[in-house]
């Protein structure tokens, strides 16, 4: 005869976390979690890197969350309780944001309470506000979430953020959207000095500039990813920007994509890794020798290079018309020769022998990018040649000014000739 021996089951011996209890105003709650949803995107690699982590260390709360390249940490703005105790909870952010957003309706100063307590050996959460609670147990365990990673710093400066983030505003316009070309869709950085220069190519159009800082910047080098900052810029609201250049734990140095990049304004902080590799060497094709030129007004030629655009047939270039006291920007159409266009008047270089009205065709949806990117009443249009790229600057600025915001777009062949080179 056999005997069976009955198997005691196991336990989760985890230790119990720590009751919660913090309180916010709904627009301070969504205002977080907005931001950390735009460092983290709404698809992450695991579901668990999809939920916000919340904890109270010294009276301090702070909301986290990261997917292996961008991690945030927002500090909220909790009303006074006394001193919060230290606690952790872990729960989605989508789910958060939308209980809160739909039982505040459209109240920002209504009060939120998330509340957390070991009840029956399982954690309870709750949302409480404006007479609801609303109660979440499909949330995951607080041990299950991975660390942020561990950074050293290495140095960090402070800037004006709106000359910062205006600047990588404008390198945004050059990106490139292709991600079989990784490297192409970062933004170069790199800084030294007293500048910092930001440079973007996707192959067919380029942009430069370099900015000056009134504090000293370190050496650096870095690749930050075009899409990244794109989502994440309107969340610093700051007045100043703090950027810390650091080490990652398993990497170390400074150049291409072996570091990574903090950004804190006022309290909310993005560390961003870098997108790896070489970026390309484009500064030498903003040529010094640009020196045939024409200039007109940059919302008149906006204005005639966005009908353009409307009226154009998919992937058609517009063709700009140059002569000796006018430019006129033309759509393509098989009745281009009946088109009538208001010529602009244009101030043309010394030299530059446009009697014969040369005609130059260009993408109308990248021309009119480069334009709005240009903080300048009237635009300079600037070739060494009708058949190599166009360099567009603010009025009275060379092309091989490097303290100014530069865009080389590539020419397209059009039915007519391109004109003289």
């Amino acid at each position: 005869m056999t005997t069976q021996t009955q198997e005691t089951p196991t336990t989760n011996t985890s230790p119990a976390l720590a009751d919660l209890k913090m309180t916010a105003t709904s627009a301070e709650w969504l205002k977080k979690l907005r931001a950390l949803s735009a460092g983290v995107g709404s698809r992450p690699p695991i579901p668990i890197l999809g939920c916000v982590l919340v904890e109270c260390q010294r009276g301090v709360a702070t909301l986290s969350a990261f997917d292996y390249e961008t991690s945030v940490v927002a500090q909220l703005q909790h009303e006074p309780a006394g001193r919060l105790k230290d606690a952790r909870a872990l729960l989605p952010i989508t789910w958060l944001a939308r209980t809160i957003r739909t039982i505040t309706a459209r109240k920002p100063d209504a009060l939120v309470t998330l509340a957390a307590k070991e009840m029956m050996g399982q954690r309870l959460l709750t949302i409480s506000a404006e007479g609801y609670t609303i109660p979440i147990l499909n949330h995951y365990d607080v041990g299950e979430y991975p660390s942020l990673p561990a950074h050293g710093e290495f140095e960090a400066f402070r800037i004006d953020r709106a000359t910062l983030a205006s600047a990588l505003n404008r390198a945004l316009v050059a990106a490139s959207i292709d991600d079989t070309l990784p490297i192409l869709t970062s933004i170069a950085m790199e800084g030294g000095g007293k500048h910092i220069t930001l440079q973007s190519t996707d192959r067919y159009r380029l942009s430069s500039e370099r900015i000056t800082s009134k504090r000293a910047v370190p050496e650096f080098r870095f690749l930050l990813k075009s899409a990244t900052w794109k989502s994440i810029s309107r969340h610093l609201d700051g007045d100043q920007l703090t950027v810390g250049i650091l080490a990652t734990s398993d990497q170390q140095g400074r150049s291409g994509g072996s570091t990574a990049l903090s950004l804190t304004s006022g309290d909310l902080t993005y560390t961003l890794l870098g997108v790896g590799g070489e970026y390309p060497k484009i500064g030498g094709l903003f040529a010094d020798n640009a020196d045939r030129y024409i200039e007109a007004d940059r919302r008149s030629l906006m204005d005639q290079v966005a009908v353009s655009a409307e009226l154009n047939e998919r992937n058609t270039p517009c063709t700009i018309v140059m002569a000796a006291t006018a430019i006129t920007v033309r759509p393509s159409m098989p009745e281009s020769e009946a088109i009538e266009t208001p010529a602009l008047e244009a101030t043309v270089s010394k030299g530059a022998d446009w009697a014969d009205n040369p005609v130059v065709g260009f993408n109308p949806h990248y021309l009119l990018s480069a334009l709005r990117s240009i903080d300048a009443e009237k635009v300079r249009l600037s070739f060494t040649s009708l058949n190599k790229p166009m360099c567009l600057t603010g009025a009275g600025i060379a092309c091989g000014t490097k303290d100014t915001y530069r865009h080389l777009i590539m020419p397209v062949r059009t039915p007519e000739r391109l004109g003289n080179s």
